[in-house]
This record gives C-alpha cells, structure tokens and sequence, in this order.
C-alpha cells in the first residue's frame, strides 16, 4: 500500500495538472508512479484521462462564442472563429444599423434641403458634358493621305474617312487589324496582296484609284459630325463627275447611307429602300446628272457597288472564324479581273511604244 504522503503528493499534482491550470495542448501528461490505493484515485483519474476530441471541440466552441459575443460588444466584423449562426444574426443587426443611420441622414438631408415656407428644395442636375469630336483635317502633319485620283481610271475605292493609323503613314487601310488588303487580294481585284505602301502605285499598275467620303481623320466613324458627312457627300459626288472612272465601289454602309441622303434628301431605312449590297439600281449611281428644269438625265453616272466595311471593329462578318464579307467582295471582283487585264496590256503596249519612241530619237540623234 502507498503512503499517505504519496497519496498527497498525488492530490496536488492533479490538482496543478486541471483543465484550468494547464495549457490546452496535446503534450502528454507524465503522471508520479505512484498507485492509487482505493477505486476513488482511479474515478478521480477518469475525469482527467486525455481524450483529443473532446478538449479540442471544446476549446473550439468556446474561442469561437467568445469571438461571437466580442464581435458583438464592438460591432466589428466577425472573425472567422465566429459560428455561421452567429454571422447571420450579426449580418441583420449591421445592415438594420446601417439602415438606421441611412435613414437618420436622409431625415436630416431632406430638413436641410427645404425652403423656409417647407416646400422641398428642387436639386439642381450637374449638366452632361458631351465630348466633342476631334478630327484632324487633310494635309496637316497627322495627316498625310492624300487622293490617289485621275481621269481614265478603271475603278475608285472610296472609303469613310482615314485613321490615325492611316493618317499618320500617309497610306490607306494602314492598320494592321484592317482587312481591306487581304480581301481586294481574296475577291481577285488585285493578283496578289498588297502593301499599304503601294496605294498610290495601284493607279499604274491596274487603274484602281482611292479617297474617302471625308478627308478628315478621326479615331472611329462615330466621331464624325452628320453635316460633316453631308458636305463630303457632295465634293465626292463631284469628283465622280469630274474624273468620270467606269465605277465606283464604297467601301462600308454608312458611306451609301450619308451619300443617298444627301442626294434625295430624305433619310435612309434599310427595309423601306430595300437596301442590298452589291451593284445598286442605275438611278442612284454616283455623279448621276439630272436636269433640273427637265429632269432628264444628262449622265448617267458611274456603275456603284456597296461593299461590307473592312474595319476591324465591325464583328458581325465574322461566323466561325469565317470572314462572311468576301460573298459580297467577289462579285467587283469578277467584274474587275478582265478589265484589269485589258489595263496591264494596255500599259504595256503604252511602254513598249514609249520605248520605241526614245529609241527612234536617239538613232536619230547619233545619225
């Protein structure tokens, strides 16, 4: 049998070792050897036998009600030891509080803005400022694209207006995303791709000529003023007349749409003019001549072709990672591919004479 000073020494070391005096951790408790004498040391033993679970769970619990009850005091946040429960009753009574002082503020905000008879304070609406468009006119040193016109040209391409891209470069369609290049390849207008660069070298080489329906340049086509349109529907109306090519092709929707309002003088709907791309109906060919007085036709104008705009911006063309746009470039195409060829023979034949011309002149100068 033990001691009794072993049993009291016993007594003090569970007494030190109690939930209340030991760290909550899970270090194994090292207990004296000594051996209780009686079935009461061992009940005593029982409530202090080390059960993982039990002590963490309820560690737990009571961190996370002690958390709850301080986010509560304080009206803080709640901490993620706080229980779901107790997030949601927290929730109601932050939003109830910030309703209670939205409340209070608009109740002060509407004595405040009240005249002295009581009669509420109409608020005053901060105007909306409109950003005004920005376009850059033709010929200065942001925009070097000039016409590529001549009389005796088998075909003009007429565009909207010039990027700042395309200003900038002095070439047409110069913006890497534009696809007007790729597709005057791919419609078989021109034999091959061409370069920006060699805009202007397309006169010579097939007869194919380019200006817009405004020479400003501007980042997008919505910055262009309705009666901006209007005037440079006219000046291109005259050139058509002017230079008088075979035909005309313009390049995007919006050009036949400012050009045919201009010319009727009414506005356009698509469903109520039966509006197609392609080749339009004779009567609204461009530079079409009508007597005033008469009213009789004195030209007839130039053949025009409505084409898909090539603008990047413009997605509805793209199906499947397809360019929809090229069903309605390949009709000018067929039209243009004989009349090209017709113009690469002439232009030799031109040369060759020319040649022979010089030749001639310097025998008869050595003779």
């Amino acid at each position: 049998m033990p001691s009794t000073t072993t049993d009291s020494s016993l007594y003090s070391f569970l007494e030190a070792s109690s939930p209340e005096n030991v760290d909550q951790t899970e270090a194994e408790v090292e207990l004296p050897n000594a051996q209780p004498s009686t079935a009461s040391f061992r009940s005593i033993l029982a409530q202090f036998a080390y059960h993982h679970d039990s002590i963490t769970s309820t560690s737990r619990s009571a961190q996370r009600s002690a958390a709850s009850e301080e986010s509560t005091r304080l009206s803080l946040p709640v901490t993620k030891t706080a229980t779901r429960f107790r997030q949601k009753d927290i929730g109601k009574a932050a939003s109830q509080q910030t309703a209670d002082s939205s409340t209070s503020i608009s109740a002060i905000a509407s004595k405040r803005n009240r005249h002295e008879d009581g009669t509420a304070e109409v608020p005053r609406k901060r105007p909306r400022t409109s950003k005004k468009s920005v376009l850059i006119p033709a010929g200065s040193i942001n925009n070097k694209l000039a016409d590529s016109l001549r009389p005796g040209l088998t075909l003009v391409m007429v565009g909207v207006n010039p990027s700042i891209k395309t200003g900038e470069t002095g070439h047409a369609y110069s913006h890497w995303s534009n696809k007007y290049w790729p597709l005057m390849h791919s419609s078989g207008i021109t034999p091959i791709q061409h370069k920006p660069a060699e805009t202007h070298a397309l006169m010579d080489l097939y007869g194919i000529g380019h200006t817009n329906i405004v020479a400003a340049a501007s980042v997008a086509e919505k910055d262009i003023p309705k009666d901006v349109y209007q005037a440079g529907a006219k000046i291109l109306d005259q050139k058509i007349r002017d230079l008088k090519p075979q035909a005309v092709a313009l390049v995007g929707k919006n050009i036949w749409k400012n050009w045919f309002e201009y010319k009727l003088g009414r506005k356009f709907n698509d469903k109520k003019d039966h509006f197609e791309y392609g080749w339009q109906k004779e009567e609204l060919w461009l530079g079409r001549i009508r007597n005033p007085d008469t009213a009789e036709v004195e030209w007839e104008g130039v053949r025009t072709t409505v084409l898909p705009t090539t603008s990047a911006a413009c997605a509805i063309w793209l199906k499947k990672g397809d360019d929809t746009r090229i069903e309605h470039w390949k009709p000018l195409g067929e039209w243009f591919s004989p009349k090209r060829e017709e113009w690469i023979k002439a232009r030799q034949t031109s040369v060759v004479k020319v040649e022979t011309a010089i030749t001639f002149k310097v025998e008869a100068s050595e003779g």
